[in-house]
């Protein structure tokens, strides 16, 4: 996979989105939190500010409402702006997708387990036995790009890990180009998907999936300043 380094930016005068640009925000704690949900309200705190920098309104009107499936939607000026985010976070990362696009989903895993039981229990015969194949120190590269590219398509049809992780295909081999397949019956779905991964460091992998075939990537993060 292929690493990449966020740009700062400031999050209340963000890049404009163009038709085919996802922006791609990274947050990081600035310090340590003791507590799981004092982590996670702050890095949502950010979630409120980055969005509020496209919609030109102060971040505490930025108001989120979570649908039937658990899907975050803007319930405020979305007919001003259409915009289409999704979220996701480990204990100490936030990553955001935004996109003018409507279905749109990112996963973030940090490198915890070697995947071999995942693999085992809930990938193809065909993920798996080419998953076995690889050096022992490549597989858990490969299981957290392939993982994390399930869950960021099932996220971006709305369906999370309720779907099955089966809806698409990953090729194993972390060192070969990625390639993403459909099932037969769904196989055209190929040519409106744009699906990419990539690592934050050396042991957290990002993915997104978009229902878009051409996407320029825009990797952000917010300035040190804002971030104090």
């Amino acid at each position: 996979m292929e690493f990449v380094t966020p740009q700062p930016v400031s999050f209340s005068n963000p890049p404009a989105l163009n038709a085919k640009d996802l922006h791609i925000w990274i947050v990081r704690l600035p310090y340590q939190q003791s507590e799981l949900c004092a982590r996670r309200d702050y890095l949502r705190s950010f979630r409120a500010k980055i969005l509020a920098g496209y919609l030109g309104c102060p971040h505490a009107r930025v108001t989120i409402n979570y649908q039937q499936n658990g899907q975050p939607k803007l319930t405020s000026f979305e007919a001003l702006e259409p915009l289409s985010f999704s979220t996701s976070y480990t204990d100490t990362v936030m990553a955001l997708a935004v996109s003018s696009t409507t279905l749109v989903g990112i996963d973030i895993e940090e490198w915890t387990v070697d995947g071999s039981d995942m693999v085992a229990n809930y990938f193809s015969p065909e993920e798996h036995s080419e998953w076995t194949m690889l050096r022992e120190e490549d597989r858990p590269e490969s299981f957290y790009r392939a993982w994390t590219l399930k869950e960021a398509y099932l996220k971006a049809c709305g369906i999370g890990l309720s779907g099955s992780l089966s809806a698409i295909s990953v090729n194993m081999n972390p060192r070969a180009r990625l390639a993403v397949s459909f099932p037969s019956k769904n196989s055209s779905m190929a040519k409106r998907w744009f699906f990419a991964s990539n690592q934050i460091g050396h042991n957290l992998t990002v993915s997104v999936a978009i229902a878009r075939k051409s996407v320029d990537l825009v990797w952000l993060m917010p300035t040190q300043n804002e971030m104090s």
